[in-house]
């Protein structure tokens, strides 16, 4: 509901809250913003939230620098000349600056929780990532499980048609000594929500609350108008994002740096797509992942 004070446009949000636009003035874009953070609040109250972020899906990509904390040197440099190398605009966000956001938000919740009754997993690379860049006392008592998983990607559409969780009897033979009350999933990123259906499929326990967390979301409410995506949160009590992005016509493609320099197949995969899709300079951009590469560990 909007009302104008004093010459100036507010908005109420969910709860009553009030919000001002940048200069007493709101663009369609805040109009936008406003809209699908009351949506986001309304239908799904247990998604917990720092930033919310409306992307031109058809000029900018999302990146999460997962790299540069690991680099000897300063790489600064070169992802100038990487992103440059890019068509539109590339936003980089820090791992460790996503992460200690994660943390502040997941000890809300580990301090209400039977943390010896909890179990914490961990499912793929960048969720390691995560776990290692974590408090290493922020899970208490709780029971810390590594699960690898592997998305199955459609070489045409690009889309994650499957997860499969590898190491399964390994974790439930740990789990079978644990009564187990919470269970809380912990990875980089939340697009489709696959890895959150299949592991609750995967390990069925009744009456076990489920929570997720993640750097980054995309926003349930474009999943939900997808219907060969599901948002995949159904049945979670709660996910913590510090970011959730939708995308304004279509969903904006968010990739690791550590996935685009890597030397596996997989990295190679990755790579080709995005070079072919994104990428404005291709020897330029080349060139700089031999760069990166020589200068990070990965």
């Amino acid at each position: 509901r909007w009302v104008v004070a004093n010459g100036r446009f507010f908005c109420y949000l969910k709860g009553g809250k009030l919000i001002m636009f940048k200069d007493g003035n709101p663009t369609g874009l805040d109009v936008l913003k406003a809209d699908v953070e009351t949506r986001l609040g309304r239908d799904f109250p247990s998604l917990y939230i720092d930033k919310l972020m409306l992307i031109d899906n058809k000029s900018t990509r999302l990146v999460i620098d997962d790299i540069s904390y690991r680099a000897d040197v300063s790489i600064d440099e070169a992802l100038e000349f990487l992103f440059l190398s890019c068509q539109g605009d590339v936003q980089a966000f820090d791992v460790k600056d996503l992460v200690q956001g994660l943390a502040t938000r997941m000890e809300t919740l580990l301090r209400v929780v039977n943390q010896r009754k909890t179990v914490v997993f961990f499912p793929g690379n960048g969720a390691e990532t995560i776990r290692k860049l974590l408090p290493e006392d922020i899970f208490g008592n709780a029971t810390i499980v590594s699960l690898p998983a592997e998305r199955r990607i459609n070489t045409k559409t690009k889309a994650v048609e499957g997860v499969t969780i590898l190491n399964v009897t390994q974790a439930r033979k740990v789990l079978s000594g644990i009564t187990v009350e919470s269970i809380i999933v912990v990875d980089d990123a939340i697009v489709t929500g696959s890895t959150l259906t299949v592991l609750r499929n995967t390990f069925p326990y009744r009456k076990v609350k489920w929570y997720a967390a993640s750097l980054f979301m995309l926003s349930p409410l474009q999943n939900r108008g997808q219907a060969q995506k599901p948002s995949g949160i159904e049945g979670y009590d709660s996910i913590i994002a510090p970011v959730v992005y939708q995308g304004m016509s279509g969903i904006p493609p968010l990739n690791s740096l550590s996935t685009l320099v890597g030397t596996s197949e997989k990295s190679r995969r990755v790579r080709d797509r995005y070079v072919a899709d994104f990428v404005a300079d291709q020897a330029i951009f080349m060139e700089t992942i031999k760069q990166l590469q020589q200068s990070v560990t990965l």
